[in-house]
C-alpha cells in the first residue's frame, strides 16, 4: 500500500503569496508605463522609448537589404520614381519628414507586402533613416496611385503610432516575467508553465495585433486625406485585399490580421471625419491635378518589371 504525503499547507500558501506579489508588480508595472497612442487615444502599454526603438533589429535590416540587393530596382525605374514620389507626399503631412527617407522597390511577384520602418544610419553619423520596402507581388492589388498611397498610408501609419516598439515592449515584459515565476514554481512545474504560457503569449498579442492594424488603418485614411488623396480608396484597396479572404469570424480570432470586412466597416465609420480633414486640407484643386497628371502618364501598377 503506497502512502502520499500530503501537501504542506505552508507550502502552499507561500506559493500563492508570492506569485500574487509578481503579479501585483507586474501590474503596477504595466500601469507606469501606459500611455495613449498617436491620433487615436488607444490606452497602450508601452516601456522603449524612440531612440531605443530605432536601433531595434538595425543589423538584421542591414543583413536584409543586401541579400534582396540584386532585386531592387534602380531608382531610375518608373515604379520607383512613382512609389518615391508618392511617398514623399505623404511624408510631408506627418512629423517624419525631418527624416532621411530611402524606397526600396523590390522585384519579386511572389511576395505580397510592403513594410515601413525608421533605423539609425550608423554610416551616416547615426542620422536618422526612413525605410520603404514594396514588392512588386502588391502591384495587382494597388493597381493604381492611388491604391499605391492607400497601401503606403497604411504602413507610415504602423510608423506614426510605433507598433513595433509595442510589440517589443510586451514581448519584453513577458520575458521578464518568466524568471521570477519559474523561480517561485520550481523546476518541477517548468516545463508545463512554459507550454501554457506560450499559448497564452500568443492569444494576449493576436488582439494587440489585430487592434494594430486597425489603428494603422484609420491612421493611413486620415493621412490620404491630408495629401489629398481620396480617403475612400482605403476603402477599395481593402476589399481588393479581402476578395479570396475566408470570412469566417473564427478566423479572424487566429490571425494576426482583421478580416477585410471588419476593417472596411471600421474605415467606413471613419470616413466623415476623413471627408472632413479632406476639406481643410482644400485638396480640390490638387486632386484634380493630380488625376489628370496620372491619366496623362497613362499610369497604372501594370508596368512590365
Amino acid at each position: 500500500m503506497h502512502h502520499f504525503a500530503k501537501p504542506n499547507p505552508n507550502s502552499s500558501r507561500f506559493l500563492s503569496i508570492a506569485i500574487s506579489f509578481v503579479c501585483i508588480l507586474v501590474f503596477a508595472y504595466i500601469g507606469y508605463y501606459l500611455e495613449k497612442a498617436p491620433v487615436t487615444g488607444r490606452l497602450r502599454y508601452m516601456n522603449i522609448d524612440p531612440e531605443v526603438e530605432l536601433n531595434l533589429g538595425i543589423d538584421e535590416l542591414h543583413e536584409y537589404i543586401e541579400s534582396i540587393r540584386d532585386c531592387i530596382l534602380p531608382k531610375g525605374h518608373p515604379m520607383h520614381r512613382m512609389v518615391e514620389r508618392i511617398a514623399k507626399e505623404l511624408i510631408k503631412e506627418t512629423e517624419l519628414q525631418h527624416l532621411h527617407w530611402e524606397v526600396y522597390v523590390v522585384d519579386d511577384d511572389e511576395i505580397s507586402n510592403a513594410f515601413v520602418m525608421p533605423s539609425t544610419n550608423i554610416a551616416r553619423n547615426n542620422s536618422i533613416d526612413g525605410k520603404i520596402f514594396v514588392f512588386s507581388g502588391i502591384f495587382s492589388r494597388t493597381s493604381t496611385a492611388e491604391g499605391m498611397a492607400a497601401l503606403l498610408s497604411h504602413e507610415i501609419g504602423h510608423v506614426i503610432a510605433r507598433h513595433s516598439a509595442e510589440s517589443h515592449s510586451w514581448e519584453s515584459l513577458m520575458n521578464t516575467t518568466l524568471y521570477p515565476i519559474t523561480f517561485i514554481l520550481g523546476l518541477t512545474f517548468a516545463d508545463e508553465f512554459f507550454q501554457w504560457l506560450a499559448t497564452e503569449i500568443v492569444s494576449a498579442s493576436l488582439p494587440i495585433s489585430r487592434d494594430q492594424e486597425l489603428e494603422a488603418d484609420h491612421i493611413g485614411m486620415m493621412l490620404l486625406s491630408k495629401a489629398c488623396y481620396d480617403p475612400k480608396e482605403a476603402i477599395e484597396f481593402h476589399k481588393r485585399l479581402g476578395e479570396n479572404q475566408d470570412p469566417d469570424a473564427n478566423m479572424e480570432y487566429l490571425s494576426t490580421h482583421p478580416l477585410a470586412t471588419t476593417r472596411v466597416s471600421k474605415l467606413q465609420q471613419a470616413m466623415p471625419h476623413a471627408k472632413h480633414l479632406w476639406s481643410d486640407s482644400k485638396c480640390d484643386k490638387m486632386w484634380t491635378l493630380r488625376r489628370m497628371f496620372d491619366k496623362a502618364t497613362n499610369y497604372r501598377f501594370s508596368i512590365n518589371l
